[in-house]
Order: C-alpha cells, then structure tokens, then sequence
C-alpha cells in the first residue's frame, strides 16, 4: 500500500467515526429534549389548577355515576372548563410516548409509569375519552387520531410490569449511592 491508500484509508475511517459521533449527538439531544418535554409536563400536572381541575372531574364524574349521557357536557361551564387542560395534558403525555423510538420507550415507560401508574391513568377511559367522544358526537364529528393514542397510553400502563420497574429504580439508586 502505497501512502495514499493510507490516507485514503484512514479518511474512511474518520468519516465512518463522525457519522457515528453525529449519531450518537443526535439521539443523546433527542433523549434530552424527550426529557425536558416530561419535566415540563410534571410540572404542569402538579400545577394547584390542574389538581382542581381534576378533582371537579372525579367528583363529577362520582356524582353522574359515570353516565355522561345525562349531561350537556358543552353546556356545563364548569365541567367543561376542567375537561380541557385536563385532556390536554393527557393528550400531550400520550403523544410523547407514542411517539418514541422503541429504546426511548424502554427509559420513558420506567419514568412515566412511575409517576402516572395505571390507578393515575384511569382518568384516560374512564373520564376523558367518554367526555370527549361525547362532544365531537354531539357536534357531528369524527372521533380522532388523539384519542387513540391516548387509549394507546392507558393500555401500555396495563401491560406495564409496575414491580419490576420499581425494583430496577430501587437497585439503580443503591447503585448510585
């Protein structure tokens, strides 16, 4: 081999290493930002409004015995009122992780399902999905894509193995300590 085989040779290699470098930038900002993304949401779940309007859910929905059909709900100001950020940050949480590659999920699974546990995500078809399924029919629209996805959400909380995932965090902060 003669010297500019050798350069030849080792450009290739410097080529391949930074496509790899870019790489791996790439899906280490996108990890951070997905993370950024859930922090923010944390924040607004823990929000004195969003605990409000959560409460006005449940108690209506106790009230009403789960039975939508009886009420307007367009027309319940209150109701309405704490239906819409409530939905909104479900619909958010849900879309982050459906819209996760399959090695984001495995670490946002472990995260999300730690703070929203099935008993927290029960809100999704128990209360949520009735409600707005309910509007768009009064309305005469189609039901959309959103909230399959936040269905998509509920059920992976389901087949989540919750045990697991807490003995795997409880050994991993052993390990950091």
């Amino acid at each position: 081999m003669d010297c500019g085989d050798w350069v030849a040779l080792i450009s290739c290699i410097a080529a391949v290493t930074s496509c790899a470098i870019a790489f791996a930038v790439f899906v280490f900002t996108r990890i951070t930002l997905r993370y950024q993304i859930l922090a923010q949401l944390m924040r607004d779940y823990a929000a004195p409004q969003m605990g409000k309007d959560v409460k006005i859910l449940w108690d209506t929905y106790r009230s009403c015995k789960g039975d939508w059909s009886a009420l307007n709900i367009e027309s319940e100001e209150k109701l309405n009122t704490a239906r819409r950020p409530v939905s909104h940050f479900y619909q958010r949480l849900a879309v982050l992780h459906e819209h996760s590659s399959w090695l984001e999920k495995r670490y946002f699974q472990k995260l999300i399902f730690a703070v929203w546990s099935k008993g927290g995500l029960e809100i999704i078809p128990l209360i949520i999905l009735p409600l707005e399924e309910g509007i768009y029919k009064t309305r005469g629209e189609e039901v959309l894509y959103e909230f399959n996805v936040l269905r998509g959400l509920y059920d992976a909380s389901i087949r989540y193995d919750h045990v697991a995932a807490i003995k795997s965090m409880n050994k991993h902060c052993k390990e950091v300590n």
